[in-house]
């Protein structure tokens, strides 16, 4: 009777903490505008891996996003932002996540081509936000792209790399979508929640 109501116990709690972690973030499901949900701000990223060497992980952190602008310089080297459409590319941010727990294919440190996603400069971003996806079948509301050779904003124009990107497909009270590589580099791919934080 004592093992019953032991492994009653230990099944009820699996299971309210799946239900619990189920709820965090979940695939997308209804498409909605992202306009009003998109902000300037911090934000809880979690990402959820369906496919690669990590399927079945998922890993949570930080994101933060800025407006962007015509007057965006770079802190690094003092180039300013080519060709910028704000529309186009409303936000540029950073984000602290750890990437190598759902084998997402970014580099930590970036590179000469790809910023490092926890790159704050405005013209060489970790996190480029664009509005669609232009190469998307089942066009996306918005794009990020996180540490990839498209996250440049200094007009140069670079092919392949690594990097991925986020397609936001619905939301609300958080956006969801799914993620995958932005380039020749890959292995993981899933999908992912972004919740504003409070």
């Amino acid at each position: 009777m004592r093992i019953r109501l032991l492994s009653l116990a230990l099944l009820v709690s699996v299971t309210a903490r799946q239900a619990s972690t189920q709820g965090l973030c979940s695939a997308p499901e209804h498409p909605a505008s992202f306009h009003d949900s998109l902000r300037a701000g911090g934000y809880t990223l979690t990402l959820v891996a369906t496919e690669g060497t990590k399927r079945g992980e998922r890993v949570s952190g930080q994101l933060w996003l800025w407006r962007t602008s015509p007057r965006d310089s770079s802190t690094r080297t003092g180039k300013v932002a080519v060709k910028v459409d704000t529309a186009a590319a409303p936000f540029y941010g950073a984000t602290d996540l750890q990437f190598a727990v759902v084998a997402a294919p970014v580099y930590s440190d970036g590179s000469e081509a790809e910023p490092a996603p926890d790159s704050r400069d405005p013209v060489y971003p970790g996190v480029l936000v664009l509005a669609g996806n232009p190469h998307d079948s089942m066009a996306a509301l918005a794009t990020l792209l996180i540490s990839t050779v498209s996250n440049r904003r200094d007009g140069v124009w670079t092919l392949d790399g690594a990097g991925i990107a986020l397609r936001i497909r619905s939301s609300g009270g958080q956006l969801k979508g799914d993620w995958k590589e932005w380039g020749i580099v890959y292995n993981g791919r899933g999908y992912f929640c972004l919740a504003p934080r409070r």
